[in-house]
């Protein structure tokens, strides 16, 4: 893990998701990105669902800016979607085109049941709840996206791809967005604090299952 906690709250979400964590970074997806060796069908599926996929994110993004309780946190997440939405295109035009992809129609299950997850806590959640629900593409999928640079070989097929990874400005983004988290869970009560926790483990949880999905392509 590379980008820490913003106290003790998010330092109880991080525990929770890591053994998660843990599978994630050993899936043979993750393993065989880092490596090269990973199916080109499997990348491939991976990465044309995650075109849908940005555009549904976006779209609970949107929510949780309009629910937002301070104009910096309206901010904040209204730039979430501004980036989604570019790096939707990015996808589309970019790496779909560099590695010989269509786009696809319709979401996979592992997918369309993240997207439900995201849509229904973004729609009908606490906010700290909602938060928390979205922070794992952030902070979980950032975390394995170093995890993929440190173990990089040279010569990776999917170097364009891992290269999003190698930035400072993506973990400046991510590091503003567990302070939100921290801050909401800090002041939530006990129940709404399990909550919020839960929905960070849930969220996590389906990061590992679109992997897994993938690997079966």
């Amino acid at each position: 893990m590379k980008i820490p906690p913003a106290g003790n709250f998010t330092k109880r979400c991080w525990q929770q998701a890591e053994p998660i964590y843990r599978r994630l970074i050993a899936s043979d997806f993750i393993v065989g990105l880092a490596n090269g060796t990973l199916a080109s069908s499997s990348f491939g599926h991976y990465l044309q669902q995650d075109v849908i996929y940005l555009k549904h994110d976006n779209e609970a993004f949107a929510r949780l800016s309009q629910r937002a309780e301070t104009q910096d946190e309206q901010a904040f997440f209204e730039q979430i979607v501004t980036d989604g939405i570019e790096m939707e295109q990015v996808i589309r035009t970019t790496y779909l085109n560099h590695y010989g992809l269509k786009e696809a129609k319709t979401l996979s299950p592992a997918f369309e049941r993240y997207c439900n997850f995201l849509h229904q806590k973004s729609s009908n959640s606490l906010f700290g709840e909602a938060a928390a629900a979205l922070l794992p593409c952030f902070w979980i999928y950032g975390a394995v996206g170093m995890h993929v640079v440190e173990h990089n070989v040279p010569n990776n097929p999917y170097q364009l791809f891992i290269d999003t990874y190698a930035g400072d400005e993506y973990n400046d983004f991510v590091t503003q967005y567990i302070a939100i988290v921290e801050k909401h869970g800090a002041k939530a009560t006990t129940e709404e604090q399990q909550l919020i926790v839960d929905a960070f483990v849930e969220g996590t949880l389906h990061e590992l299952r679109v992997f897994e999905e993938a690997i079966q392509f």
